[in-house]
């Protein structure tokens, strides 16, 4: 092999972790931009059954802001996220918001109250993730009340985007 060439091998080998490791940060930061699911469009159906037995029908929830926090104990951003959520699912109880939590596995479940999940939180059926298309963690939709979706994130986007969200979908 020539000189060149080895030298051209040694150099491609040493900077492809890095062309990895910057392609997935680039998918990350579009996909953190872009959110989850589009807006505009109609929510998909959702029934989620809760911590203590009540059934969360998405359906029946029409006339209410609904924020949807799809979350996993496992997840590092959504525990970080669970006291913002919690917060806000406080602030806006009784103002025709509703704040739901919706656990990717059955294993989170149980920890939930324990990591701060104070807000209604039940687990996800089969087809919920690919039908409201979550492929991060967390994945925070607001729904506005005729049932359209009016903002996603993914990740631990903060209180202040969260709620600026929600009073807006209130005024709308």
């Amino acid at each position: 092999m020539s000189d060149s060439l080895a030298r051209l091998r040694t150099l491609f080998q040493k900077a492809l972790p890095a062309i990895i490791i910057g392609g997935g940060l680039v998918f990350l930061a579009t996909r953190m931009q872009h959110g989850a699911i589009p807006s505009g469009q109609p929510a998909p159906p959702l029934q989620v059954e809760l911590r203590g037995g009540e059934v969360f029908d998405l359906a029946q929830a029409r006339g209410d802001v609904v924020m949807l926090d799809f979350w996993a104990a496992w997840c590092p951003a959504c525990r970080s996220a669970a006291p913002t959520v919690t917060k806000l699912h406080e602030e806006f109880r009784g103002q025709g918001v509703q704040v739901i939590g919706v656990a990717m596995d059955a294993r989170s479940m149980p920890s939930a109250e324990r990591l701060g999940f104070r807000f209604p939180s039940g687990l996800a059926r089969r087809g919920d993730l690919e039908a409201w298309q979550v492929e991060l963690l967390p994945t925070t939709v607001i729904i506005g009340r005729d049932g359209t979706i009016l903002e996603s994130f993914t990740g631990d986007v903060g209180e202040r985007r969260l709620r600026s969200a929600i009073e807006d979908a209130l005024d709308g």
